[in-house]
């Protein structure tokens, strides 16, 4: 595993878990990979919201009503490259109202890998949307990712074991502080 500095929750209220990871240059990208099998459902290219040209978000089914991401993925694996350039939206713009959706459902085995993340950014975020429990947030209509965030959820309550990187947590992560 990559050596994480930290990780803390991103937006108010939490939205999910950002990694920022102990680097020796600047330009280090480190490997990621799916941490089950899974569904790929979308893949979101973006530029601009980084120092980095590349930005891409990788969403993943865990079942019908759990969905995983990873955000600030600098560098997407050959394998999830290719469902970009099958699709109709290679060269499109991915984002905003007029935006060619990357949409998919094909499954990929645990240890996969997604892509590299770090670069000029050093951190990348990965989070969980639970359908089967939502917050209560007051009106999440008002959020960029309204369903991101109603039904953001601790990550790390997926994994089998995740004691060395709850073990990186801030204090008081208000999105992972029951675990």
């Amino acid at each position: 595993m990559v050596a994480v500095a930290s990780i803390a929750s991103v937006g108010s209220p939490a939205e999910y878990e950002t990694f920022t990871m102990k680097s020796k240059g600047i330009s280090d990208k480190y490997d990621f990979a799916f941490p089950a099998d899974v569904y790929v459902t979308n893949v979101v290219q973006e530029q601009g919201l980084s120092s980095d040209s590349e930005d891409s978000t990788v969403y993943f089914a865990l079942c019908k009503d759990v969905i995983g991401y990873v955000t600030h993925v600098k560098e997407l694996s050959e394998q999830v490259y290719k469902f970009v350039t099958d699709s109709v939206c290679l060269g499109k713009v991915h984002t905003g109202p007029n935006a060619c959706r990357i949409e998919l459902l094909t499954l990929v085995g645990r240890g996969s890998p997604i892509g590299k993340v770090g670069r000029l950014e050093g951190a990348f975020g990965f989070g969980v949307i639970d359908l089967r429990k939502g917050r209560g947030l007051q009106n999440p209509a008002q959020y960029a990712h309204p369903a991101r965030m109603e039904f953001a959820a601790c990550p790390f309550s997926y994994f089998v074991d995740a004691t060395a990187l709850t073990a990186k947590l801030r204090a008081g992560d208000p999105l992972c502080s029951a675990n």
